[in-house]
């Protein structure tokens, strides 16, 4: 799921910038990985071996094992970028495994639409999913509408039907215009705003790189809209360019790529870029 890995790479590189531009060279703009990188390959783990979509087991896997470890590595790398406030959240708070992830639903769910049958499916185990990582409502249906985007979009649906088939799973409409969202990102917004950010990168968009970059210039905090937008896009274009393939899989460290690549092994013929 190389799409969602490079997003958030993209992403990350503009983390704390108000960028409204959209014109830049996608494989000169590459940060670290995130949170939503590390969800992503630590569901895929869980998924590469499990004989079934995961269930309870999943409590066990993401909430104690990899999400508290992710979490407490992810933060003690950043700490050196942050102001004091910051930090010291991080010295209290951030670094216990309680820390609640929710904004990042609508990403963690995003392989579970690769393993699922049918769009119910991938609508129910997001939501199962999800509510071990958060309680909040509104991320729930972020993650149901994640795993019903990436599924619907990878089954051949049209970028322009999306809100007629997510809206009755996730409870609100995942496509508005480009230009409201991106006035909506710039002064905050939440998780649903970050579906809906992706999603109006991905209409607005002519290829991958473009889905990506539109996606960036959307908000201060863009890497989780980007993360969307890449897996949709791989999805959707069924192509990701090779510079940009590269450098996420070099941008890994090496037990992420091997999540990735037993992921793709496993699943080989369902998803996309190879």
């Amino acid at each position: 799921m190389w799409g969602a890995i490079i997003g958030d790479m993209v992403g990350a590189s503009f983390a704390g910038k108000l960028n409204n531009n959209y014109r830049f060279e996608t494989a000169e703009h590459f940060g670290g990985y995130t949170v939503n990188t590390l969800l992503v390959t630590a569901l895929e783990e869980y998924l590469s071996y499990a004989p079934t979509p995961p269930s309870g087991r999943i409590a066990v896997k993401l909430a104690e094992r990899e999400i508290g470890g992710i979490q407490k590595k992810y933060l003690q790398r950043s700490a050196g970028l942050c102001d004091e406030p910051r930090k010291r959240w991080i010295s209290s708070a951030g670094l216990r495994r309680t820390i609640s992830v929710g904004a990042f639903a609508p990403v963690l769910a995003l392989p579970l639409a690769v393993v699922c049958d049918d769009v119910e499916q991938a609508a129910e185990r997001a939501e199962q999913t999800c509510a071990y990582i958060s309680d909040c409502a509104e991320s729930r249906e972020a993650a149901r509408a994640g795993a019903v985007l990436l599924y619907s979009l990878m089954h051949g649906i049209d970028k322009t039907e999306l809100n007629e088939i997510c809206e009755p799973f996730c409870g609100f409409a995942p496509e508005v215009p480009y230009a409201e969202i991106q006035e909506t990102l710039s002064e905050g917004g939440g998780v649903r705003e970050y579906v809906q950010g992706a999603v109006a990168a991905l209409v607005k968009s002519y290829d991958f790189d473009s889905a990506v970059r539109f996606a960036a210039a959307l908000g201060r905090e863009p890497q989780t809209v980007c993360a969307l937008a890449g897996a949709m896009a791989e999805a959707y274009y069924k192509d990701i360019p090779t510079e940009l393939a590269e450098k996420a899989m070099n941008g890994l460290e090496i037990h992420e790529r091997t999540k990735v690549k037993n992921f793709m092994k496993k699943t080989e013929g369902k998803y996309l870029t190879k």
